[in-house]
């Protein structure tokens, strides 16, 4: 079977009494792979996903991802062939994030609820800076790269870096070709994380994503920066797992 017939989700080990559905999108660079440390966190009536962007790992013969609502239009026909229609949980972090808002826009408009989309350390795309990543040099790349990471960093590698920079480079452009206004706007509850250290997904910022649904919505601020979430799955996983009730929380 070819990379394409496998299609982008990637189990999250298995979940055959899942009762709800959670699809984990991951950041400009990454993998499914990312989210394998949250396999054995995820409770065992959760059946969990990882999206596997084109053009790396198991995808690497596919072309790379250029349009991202395409690419997300793809990602949500094939939540929809999945067995059973199960509630829908949509994580995304940094470029994952406008993915899942993507995927939820999608979906909502074939009637297909989300039982609530997490937004993970990205401003909504109508109100986000043009950052230019993908017009710097290739040390230029690296260097904003590596102001994000959190601790230990594995683009430090020369080796790793070289083999990672066409695919961070083709996401960068993806990302940054990407125009999304708010509207329409969703029914589903919807919750915006930041690191209390990220000066691009400030509280503020992150507050600005009530204006994408009608439904309940809240901030939750961890500490840590851009990539907070590698010490804190715990805290995430339930965050995500437990949508807001009310129009507007702050924790």
């Amino acid at each position: 079977m070819t990379p394409n017939a496998r299609g982008a989700l990637r189990p999250l080990g298995r979940s055959p009494s899942g009762k709800r559905r959670l699809i984990c999108f991951p950041h400009a660079g990454g993998s499914a792979r990312y989210f394998h440390r949250w396999a054995k966190r995820i409770p065992a009536d959760v059946e969990a996903f990882a999206v596997q962007y084109p053009g790396r790992e198991d995808r690497l013969a596919d072309p790379p991802m250029t349009d991202l609502k395409h690419e997300a239009a793809l990602v949500s026909a094939e939540i929809l062939e999945l067995p059973q229609r199960l509630p829908l949980i949509l994580f995304g972090h940094s470029m994952g994030a406008s993915f899942a808002h993507e995927v939820a826009l999608a979906l909502a408009g074939v009637s297909a609820s989300v039982e609530h989309l997490v937004i993970s350390a990205r401003p909504p795309a109508d109100r986000a800076r043009v950052l230019g990543l993908a017009d710097l040099s290739d040390e230029e790349l690296r260097a904003s790269i590596q102001s994000l990471a959190e601790g230990a960093n594995p683009l430090d590698n020369d080796e790793l870096w070289l083999v990672a920079l066409p695919t961070i480079r083709t996401d960068a452009q993806c990302l940054q070709a990407y125009r999304r206004p708010l509207l329409p706007i969703l029914d589903a509850p919807v919750t915006a994380i930041g690191g209390t250290l990220d000066r691009d997904a400030d509280e503020a910022t992150m507050a600005e994503w009530s204006s994408a649904t009608r439904g309940p919505f809240q901030v939750r601020m961890l500490e840590g920066g851009h990539f907070y979430l590698d010490n804190a799955a715990d805290a995430v996983i339930s965050i995500v797992l437990h949508a807001p009730t009310s129009r507007y929380i702050h924790a």
